[in-house]
């Protein structure tokens, strides 16, 4: 393999030593793409995360990458992915792969013996864990694309190159709901529980049942929860053509500025390249995204069925592994040990190892890895410009957001990091702060998406801020601070 891009990295250029990822979380749920960092993906593409840590507490997972080892499997990625040859069958691979996985979903489990249970389980465990492996290179490629483009551009533009054209799921979501409430709009005859609109709303829920799923709260949501975004948007006077010309809008906007900037630099064919391959990985991204907050339902009814033969509560059996399942079906009563990890443990992947440790060791290695990091007495932090703009709101810090039922729009949404299931309140958002995160994150794209400010890694954001702290972000320089 050509070295196009040198995996002699300036660690200095690192905006850390680690990458941390934190949001809602069990240990079941994390299981699969937490054990696909490295095995799965050397399989297919030689490198991997390198030796990787989750600590759970409180319902949170703080998942930890050391990050000059990711950015350089992401340059040996990108390095590869110059070939398009290369690049094209993987994403064959992982496009076989969705199709395995989907063909799971609406198989029947309840009438499976225990035996044929487990072999379902098994089979979908197998190929959800290549997908993950696979598809992990998404991330690797956004944190080489960030170091390697980042003395060649600003963050302005850094930010507006790696902007896919191609809407997000949540964007194409809105575009749908929006397209209902035009509907009802253009013919006031037309309400919400006449027939026409009812049908529109129960396809509507068919195709997104799992938008606001993350890894610890899944639920299969019904057509009244899509019926009450579009009354919220009725009593909002919200144009949804207007919305929708805004969206299509921005993007041909985006799409000339990108235009404009690659025009402006002197960049070189692989460089070209480089940010065409950051914006396939945004979009494949996007799409895991999608595929793993839907078979997160699936593995819901798994679990509950496996509760049901076995008496083990649902709640107990979200910190079990996806490696104890056949353990849990044959009868090995692990309930003891999963009280335990519910309280408190941390899981360690490697090359050799897959554990998790509980009680005191929770507590070692939280300190080896945290311990020197320390808050100070901070009224300003800097970050990443995300998404430019400058404004002045109430800070609301949410950490799970369907425990946010006091968010206001306006507020300025402070988080560790964000993920689908914070949609609805980053729409409501004036501004948003995140702890984790770079120019490729959730937020970030999002943010872009809205049109409102972001700033993400500023690291301490959810510490230093409080509820109710009148924050000025200015998003164009990446600063947010305390006014009073």
């Amino acid at each position: 393999m050509e070295e196009i891009f040198s995996l002699k990295i300036d660690k200095s250029k690192l905006s850390s030593k680690y990458y941390i990822w934190e949001r809602p979380a069990s240990l079941f749920y994390i299981s699969f793409p937490s054990e696909s960092v490295v095995l799965p993906i050397k399989k297919y593409l030689g490198v991997h995360w390198g030796r990787t840590l989750g600590f759970f507490k409180n319902g949170m997972v703080k998942m930890i990458f050391q990050l000059d080892k990711t950015t350089v499997s992401g340059i040996q990625i990108i390095n590869q992915f110059m070939s398009k040859d290369v690049l094209n069958k993987n994403l064959k691979i992982i496009a076989a792969l969705e199709d395995k996985i989907k063909s799971h979903f609406n198989k029947s489990i309840k009438t499976l013996s225990d035996k044929k249970l487990n072999l379902e389980f098994q089979n979908f465990y197998k190929v959800y864990l290549d997908y993950w492996g696979i598809t992990h290179l998404s991330e690797l490629v956004g944190f080489a694309s960030e170091y390697l483009l980042s003395d060649l551009l600003s963050q302005e533009e850094l930010a507006l190159l790696t902007t896919p054209l191609e809407k997000s799921f949540s964007l194409k979501e809105e575009e749908d709901i929006l397209k209902i409430l035009e509907k009802v709009q253009k013919d006031p005859s037309l309400k919400l529980d006449n027939k026409k609109i009812l049908k529109l709303l129960k396809d509507h829920c068919e195709k997104y049942y799992w938008v606001q799923n993350n890894y610890l709260t899944i639920k299969r949501l019904a057509p009244d929860y899509f019926q009450t975004q579009i009354m919220d948007l009725l009593k909002e006077k919200v144009s949804a053509t207007k919305r929708l010309e805004s969206i299509n809008s921005h993007i041909k906007k985006t799409k000339e500025n990108q235009t404009r900037i690659i025009s402006e630099k002197n960049l070189t064919i692989a460089q070209k390249k480089l940010i065409q391959i950051s914006q396939q990985m945004i979009i494949l991204q996007d799409d895991r995204k999608a595929l793993n907050l839907e078979a997160n339902v699936y593995l819901l009814e798994i679990l509950k069925e496996l509760s049901s033969r076995t008496h083990i509560p649902l709640n107990l059996l979200l910190w079990s592994t996806s490696k104890e399942f056949s353990k849990l079906i044959a009868g090995e009563d692990l309930t003891n040990e999963f009280t335990q990890r519910k309280k408190s443990c941390v899981l360690i992947v490697d090359e050799d190892e897959f554990l998790v440790k509980t009680k005191d060791q929770y507590g070692k290695l939280y300190q080896e890895y945290f311990g020197d990091i320390k808050n100070q007495n901070r009224t300003e932090l800097g970050g990443r410009r995300a998404q430019g703009g400058r404004i002045t709101g109430k800070a609301k810090i949410i950490l799970n957001p369907h425990e946010a039922n006091n968010f206001q729009k306006g507020d300025v949404l402070v988080t560790t990091m964000t993920s689908p299931d914070f949609i609805s309140l980053m729409k409501k958002a004036s501004a948003i702060v995140t702890d984790q995160g770079g120019i490729t994150c959730h937020a970030a794209i999002i943010s872009r998406e809205l049109q409102i400010p972001c700033v993400v890694g500023t690291q301490f954001a959810t510490q230093t801020f409080k509820d109710g702290d009148i924050l000025e972000v200015n998003a164009n320089h990446g600063l947010v601070k305390i006014l009073k």
